[in-house]
């Protein structure tokens, strides 16, 4: 993860930044169906799993370890689908199933990609529009799913109306809602540093971005609940 340049929403400007780098460490475990199914009964999986991630640096905030599992029988994925429930909350791990060599080639590719590409990754050019077009090109190779719509969007003109677009694509997410956060973090990069900086706060990072009604002068919190 980096970044050497902030946003001043006053001039719209960026403004180049001391250069910095925080890794974004990610590790991945793989497994076969058949050894699976002697770890999960003696509850060797729990162990394994916790020590990989004290290999590989689970104690940075940044850390992702992935798990693949190749050939899983259908009558063993019960027990094994439990077993990753419980991983998943103990050790925030990620799961993925495949079937055949071919796929797990597939699925690493993604996986790769799809960490290479985060938009915090992409560096703004001369204008904001370029970026935007940057970002959206990037996005076309990944395969994730809230990504599909990506090509049916109206042209913006400002960074804001990109950033409040982008916003939008959340399931719930209303224009005014979006651009409250756009008044709060006025950029992606300046809600994701705030994130970075205590990521165990979720949604309550939103929850300074008061939605309004013009027609009454009530107003709220906006949480998002998950």
């Amino acid at each position: 993860m980096w970044s050497n340049k902030r946003c001043n929403a006053e001039t719209r400007n960026w403004i180049p930044c001391e250069e910095y780098e925080v890794l974004q460490s990610t590790a991945l475990l793989y497994l076969t169906g058949a050894n699976l199914v002697h770890l999960v009964p003696t509850k060797m999986l729990l162990q394994i799993v916790k020590d990989f991630r004290d290999a590989h640096g689970s104690n940075s905030s940044h850390h992702q370890t992935f798990i693949m599992v190749e050939h899983l029988e259908e009558g063993q994925r019960n027990d094994a689908y439990e077993a990753f429930a419980s991983l998943n909350i103990t050790c925030h791990t990620h799961h993925v199933f495949v079937e055949s060599v071919e796929e797990v080639v597939e699925r690493l590719y993604n996986i790769t990609a799809d960490i290479g590409i985060k938009s915090y990754k992409c560096v703004a050019s001369a204008t904001v529009l370029e970026y935007d077009q940057t970002f959206r090109q990037l996005i076309e190779r990944s395969h994730l799913p809230f990504c599909a719509d990506f090509k049916q969007v109206e042209t913006e003109n400002t960074y804001k109306e990109i950033w409040n677009w982008m916003l939008r694509q959340i399931p719930g997410v209303t224009f005014s809602g979006a651009q409250d956060i756009v008044d709060e973090y006025p950029t992606f990069s300046s809600l994701f540093q705030k994130y970075a900086e205590n990521p165990t706060a979720g949604e309550l990072l939103l929850q300074d971005c008061v939605v309004s009604n013009s027609s009454s002068p009530s107003s709220l919190s906006l949480i998002f609940l998950t």
